[in-house]
């Protein structure tokens, strides 16, 4: 199993949408792994931060962004909110200077260490 970044830039307006529609959004058509982790990011302050995850469900037929035309929406389900923690070091640490590039479309990610500390910011 593996995991998906879903980045929403600076925009809190978009990753708030988000989260209160329980929908993301991405730029392109894209094929989940189904019940996937997807992992909802902001960036605040040049930090990547990590504010949510949810089960990736089927394609949404609503779409509640302020610019539709440009994002096609997927549910999600099992929403978890977390106390935000940067990820921009863990990052470089992964993917080395092209971390960027695996932010910017969402890919499947399995590398097991990356994921094990994401993980560590939902632990009660």
């Amino acid at each position: 199993m593996g995991v998906y970044l879903i980045c929403y830039g600076e925009s809190e307006k978009n990753l708030e949408t988000s989260l209160s529609s329980e929908i993301i959004g991405v730029r392109q058509k894209h094929t989940f792994d189904k019940n996937s982790y997807a992992y909802m990011l902001i960036k605040r302050s040049g930090e990547w931060t990590v504010v949510a995850r949810a089960n990736i469900a089927d394609k949404a037929n609503n779409n509640p962004f302020e610019k539709p035309n440009k994002f096609v929406t997927y549910k999600i389900e099992n929403l978890e909110r977390c106390k935000p923690f940067g990820i921009t070091g863990l990052l470089k640490e992964s993917f080395g200077s092209s971390y960027g590039l695996t932010i910017r479309t969402p890919n499947l990610i399995t590398a097991g260490v990356f994921i094990k500390n994401l993980d560590k910011g939902f632990v009660i």
